[in-house]
């Protein structure tokens, strides 16, 4: 049997409006009741807009840029990071410990050891050939301080399109870094389009990778640490719009206050 497809006009559910959206958008306002929606893979679901709200007065309309914002549980965090240190010394401390004595029936063979298998004989090769880098103690506390000092910790998700996929990981890490101050209202204003590309779940699967771009470094070339860890979400992420300005080739961010090139954004007008 042939798979028909059937294309079906999008209408607000509730008051059966046409919906309009941007073209690569998978978010929509309705232009009746300003309803905002967004297509997954279930079907249309209807979504909540926020908007970020700064202490300064803007004046002019800014380009709002969709970011979504994901709350870290910061116990758990704090749990994976001192298990994996935990466990990282105590890989070192046998290490250090391991003791490979020449086999005295055979004195010329240095390969010889008191090891049953020679399996036992590579794994222990392998495992003395060198420490597992850990990052030190104080910076990891300085890191985890410095994260449990905000009242919340979010990681920024951009939403937008864009030419080169490492704006996402530049903008996300610079938003992230800093853990801006600000408001957010929920946007129900009417022709408030949101150029969104990325669903929440896929968002949520970036956290890692944009947290993990905030870290110096030091910490950063420590990989055997850093394996195990994975960032656990507190709370939906919110689908946040953040004001940027256009100023000659770059972007800056009127919350957060940095830079970015235009260049690096589709549909920057």
């Amino acid at each position: 049997m042939n798979n028909v497809l059937t294309l079906k006009r999008l209408v607000c559910k509730h008051c059966g409006a046409e919906l309009s959206g941007l073209s690569d958008s998978i978010t929509f306002q309705c232009k009746t009741c300003y309803r905002y929606f967004i297509i997954t893979p279930e079907g249309l679901k209807d979504i909540a807009v926020y908007t970020a709200i700064g202490k300064e007065q803007y004046k002019k309309q800014p380009l709002m840029l969709p970011f979504w914002l994901v709350e870290v549980d910061r116990k758990l965090l704090r749990k994976e990071i001192e298990k994996s240190l935990s466990e990282l010394r105590k890989l070192n401390s046998s290490i250090a410990k391991t003791r490979l004595e020449k086999n005295p029936e055979d004195e010329n063979n240095i390969l010889s050891w008191n090891l049953h298998t020679g399996t036992e004989k590579l794994h222990a090769m392998a495992n003395t050939s060198s420490h597992r880098s850990i990052p030190g103690s104080r910076e990891i506390e300085y890191l985890l301080s410095t994260i449990e000092s905000f009242k919340s910790f979010f990681i920024y998700i951009p939403a937008f399109i864009s030419r080169n996929p490492f704006a996402y990981l530049k903008i996300g890490k610079l938003l992230t870094k800093k853990q801006p101050s600000f408001e957010i209202e929920q946007s129900t204003l009417p022709g408030k389009p949101v150029m969104c590309v990325l669903q929440q779940d896929e968002a949520v699967e970036l956290i890692d990778f944009i947290f993990f771009a905030t870290l110096p470094s030091s910490i950063l070339k420590c990989g055997d640490f850093l394996n195990p860890i994975s960032l656990k979400v507190s709370g939906s992420p919110r689908l946040v719009l953040f004001p940027f300005q256009k100023r000659t080739n770059s972007l800056f961010s009127l919350i957060g206050e940095f830079s970015v090139s235009s260049s690096l954004i589709v549909n920057v007008t």
